[in-house]
């Protein structure tokens, strides 16, 4: 599925009349699947977003262009074994993946132009033993990992839990004094 919308607007500054449009695209998709007589569920989601920002003079001179496009998929796995046939015990697993991605470029009048890039992504695993709807016990494990990359720095970081518990953490950030400013 998908939608589109545009919106216009204007101000009348020193620098003249200025008019600024935004184009916006968002296409998404869900799909449940069930296998083993409903026992596995898995669900996939596929969001896209696309955005576009432009602001223009009365003379229709640009004075900035905008893009953006962003990416959120999203994938949950459950499985439920059967009950065992001593006490009725279950095993439940869970797994989540989820990621935010976005591409940004940026350019104005003087043809200066910048991009950038970001990248969060999460992993999460859970499983958990189940009597009379009793949770007997369980354990979880997260790892997330996060990168930035402009025309001024970069910057990642990783970490990674196990049941609450921090287990790994790092992180690198690289300044590039090079860059002038616009």
């Amino acid at each position: 599925m998908k939608r589109k919308s545009q919106y216009h607007g204007w101000v009348n500054s020193s620098a003249g009349n200025l008019t600024t449009t935004v184009s916006r695209e968002l296409k998404f998709k869900n799909e449940i699947k069930f296998d083993n007589k409903g026992t596995e569920k898995k669900v996939e989601q596929k969001v896209v977003e696309e955005i576009e920002i432009s602001v223009v003079s009365e003379t229709r001179m640009k004075i900035s262009h905008t893009t953006m496009k962003r990416e959120y998929p999203l994938t949950i796995t459950t499985k439920t074994s059967k009950p065992s046939r001593e006490d009725g015990t279950i095993i439940m697993h869970s797994e989540l993946e989820n990621e935010w991605n976005e591409e940004k470029k940026w350019s104005d009048r003087d043809s200066h132009s910048c991009s950038s890039s970001l990248k969060n992504r999460q992993k999460c695993k859970g499983c958990m033993s189940v009597q009379d709807r009793i949770v007997l016990q369980g354990g979880a494990t997260t790892e997330q990992s996060y990168s930035y990359n402009g025309e001024a720095s970069t910057y990642s970081r990783e970490i990674a839990a196990v049941n609450g518990k921090l287990v790994h953490d790092t992180a690198n950030y690289v300044n590039s004094p090079s860059v002038s400013a616009m």
